[in-house]
């Protein structure tokens, strides 16, 4: 079966170290993910990751660290199935700041009914968080 991601990007003024610094703190990840709250305690390949909404919470954890380039976890794909995807924030500098693209891979494991109603939330999704990133870190710079 043909892979199936998603894939979304924007440019924020803020540096790539700053970048990283927001999205990989759970309280930042939190902000941007609400309702959904982030948890983890070290910033480390392996590192079990608590995503708790409201009616429950379930575990992923972080895939990638690759400071300041990329940082990935697996959270459950959907509420009904076990399976998992893939959630990457790449950052490429640019000269008029960072580029944070966010890949989400893995929802050909999803059963064809779930699919395309998951694909198209989360694409909505991360369209709404990278909006929100962008702003924030134009707008702060103590992070």
């Amino acid at each position: 079966m043909e892979a199936v991601m998603i894939e979304q990007s924007v440019i924020t003024s803020a540096p790539r170290k700053r970048v990283w610094r927001a999205i990989t703190k759970p309280a930042n990840l939190s902000k941007w993910l609400a309702p959904l709250s982030v948890q983890f305690d070290n910033l480390a390949v392996g590192e079990v990751v608590t995503f708790t909404y409201e009616g429950g919470s379930n575990k992923g954890s972080i895939a990638i660290v690759e400071p300041i380039e990329r940082f990935a976890f697996r959270w459950k794909a959907h509420p009904q199935y076990e399976i998992q995807t893939l959630v990457s924030f790449s950052l490429k500098e640019l000269d008029e700041g960072t580029q944070i693209t966010i890949t989400e891979t893995g929802f050909e494991a999803l059963p064809t009914e779930a699919r395309q109603a998951r694909i198209d939330l989360n694409t909505r999704g991360w369209q709404q968080v990278l909006k929100s990133i962008a702003v924030d870190l134009s707008e702060d710079d103590d992070r």
